[in-house]
């Protein structure tokens, strides 16, 4: 368990590592606000604790040079030059400085008056906020760890299984065809995941291929992301990454988000403002109830 002491956040530049928004020298002002879930794991016993962080940067003067794009940057243990651990993750936001009045890189007469702005990839669009989101998690034999956190082995058989589905709006269908594991494995394992939404739908198959209306599309190929149908896929050399915008209302974005890697483990990142059903639970945060029947008799 690591205490929100240990943990530190980071603003990179992309493209020199090295240079941290955060850091002291940069004149940045910072506001954090963190958040932590526990949930119980395998094996029995142990309970694994995820903390969620908010970062705010802001300085009163930005130079164009500051301009560009940042990655965020989580670290553990900050500090000790023994356990410290940084992870880059997939959060990028682009800081364009512009011409805006009442604001100056320095204050001397004679020089253009700039702010900041962030943006995430394209410069020329607003900045959206992402939604918070759940995992679900379905691996090995397979074994499931529920949007709330409850953690189970499903004896199942070879067949189609819904994965997880919005049971108030419809608006996605993930499903996960189950074969057995091997030849001489007893137990089945996920084969594929197909992804229903917007009206349309992809298949990932191990291997990273993604079958879309009968066409094979090799993403270990691709040099970055791409656009298929409705669905926006990136390979990152272990992972491939499905996504798809469910709904966008004044600026804030609700995305869903497949991870599957290729083999037999798939996690599934819905809003959590979304209820759902299927092997994944129902993203109520109450693991308790996540075995419940969907529907009455």
């Amino acid at each position: 368990v690591v205490s929100t002491q240990s943990t530190g956040i980071e603003l990179i530049y992309e493209d020199d590592p090295k240079r941290d928004l955060t850091a002291p020298e940069h004149n940045w002002n910072e506001d954090i606000s963190k958040s932590t879930k526990s949930r119980p794991s395998h094996p029995k016993g142990r309970i694994d604790i995820t903390e969620v962080a908010e970062i705010y940067a802001y300085k009163e003067f930005v130079k164009k040079e500051d301009e560009g794009m940042y990655r965020c940057r989580a670290c553990i243990y900050k500090g000790d030059p023994v356990n410290e651990a940084c992870d880059e993750n997939y959060a990028r936001f682009y800081m364009r400085v512009k011409s805006a009045h009442g604001a100056r890189d320095d204050p001397g007469q004679g020089e253009a008056a700039t702010t900041s702005t962030p943006y995430y990839q394209d410069p020329e669009e607003v900045m959206f906020k992402d939604n918070p989101r759940s995992s679900c998690q379905v691996f090995g034999d397979p074994h499931v760890i529920t949007y709330d956190g409850m953690v189970y082995n499903l004896p199942a058989t070879s067949c189609d299984y819904i994965l997880a589905l919005d049971s108030g709006k419809a608006s996605f269908f993930i499903y996960g065809r189950m074969r057995p594991c091997g030849l001489l494995a007893e137990g089945v394992c996920l084969q594929s995941v197909t992804i229903y939404a917007k009206r349309d739908a992809i298949e990932l198959q191990r291997g990273w291929l993604v079958n879309h209306g009968g066409e094979k599309v090799e993403t270990v190929k691709s040099s970055g992301p791409i656009t298929v149908g409705q669905f926006e896929l990136e390979f990152t050399g272990t992972t491939l990454e499905a996504r798809v915008l469910l709904h966008e209302e004044k600026n804030v974005q609700d995305w869903l988000k497949v991870f599957w890697d290729g083999f037999t483990t798939v996690t599934i990142e819905a809003p959590q403002s979304t209820k759902t059903q299927g092997l994944c639970g129902n993203n109520n945060q109450d693991p308790l109830d996540d075995f419940d029947v969907w529907g009455t008799y």
